[in-house]
């Protein structure tokens, strides 16, 4: 059925294969599988990676953590250098993962690449965003749409080769707070729903 993507939608988690399937909202600590939402009040902000080797990471309560599926279980990760929330949609694997922009509280610019272990700085983002959506992999990654301050969205998008951001296409509609669904490649990304000047987009580029 192919490779399982663990996604984070409205800040609930999801495993998707073929179709999106709820993840129990118990705390992970117990063995139950799912991840420690007694410490996301709001739940995690980002993910990437796979349904058996899965990404979770920032979120209300915990802006740095990071936590790590193995298809069965959740486990601490490295945390974060840079305490962000609303960080743009995660990219990359588990072991090779991009967090990128959020608000710290102010729309940021920073960052970070995981290796399984920690976290580490990388190229800064030529245009601070947060809540925009991501796809690709950790050296060919990108990033679309998004806002500085909400309710303005951008249609600006960047373009990560592993160590620094460039400017892409722009995205027709412009929208803050989007999904987003492309593991293999920038060249080939979904960017999905969203909210521009404040009204929910239902459009897909």
């Amino acid at each position: 059925k192919g490779t399982a993507v663990l996604r984070f939608l409205n800040h609930n988690a999801y495993a998707t294969l073929n179709g999106a399937l709820p993840m129990p909202a118990v705390n992970a600590q117990d063995g139950s599988g799912a991840l420690d939402t007694s410490t996301y009040p709001n739940g995690v902000d980002m993910c990437c990676g796979t349904q058996t080797a899965g990404l979770a990471f920032a979120g209300s309560g915990r802006p740095t953590a990071t936590e790590e599926y193995d298809g069965t279980s959740w486990s601490n990760g490295g945390n974060l250098i840079t305490a962000r929330l609303n960080i743009s949609k995660g990219f990359g694997t588990q072991n090779a993962a991009v967090s990128a922009g959020g608000s710290t509280p102010s729309a940021s610019a920073v960052t970070e690449e995981y290796n399984g272990t920690t976290w580490s700085s990388g190229g800064t983002m030529i245009y601070a965003r947060r809540q925009a959506g991501g796809f690709g992999t950790q050296n060919a990654g990108a990033i679309a749409g998004g806002t500085q301050s909400i309710p303005t969205a951008t249609t600006c998008t960047e373009e990560y080769d592993g160590s620094s951001w460039s400017t892409g296409g722009s995205m027709i509609t412009a929208r803050w707070n989007v999904t987003s669904a492309g593991a293999a490649s920038q060249n080939a990304g979904l960017i999905i729903g969203g909210n521009p000047s404040g009204a929910t987009q239902a459009c897909t580029e």
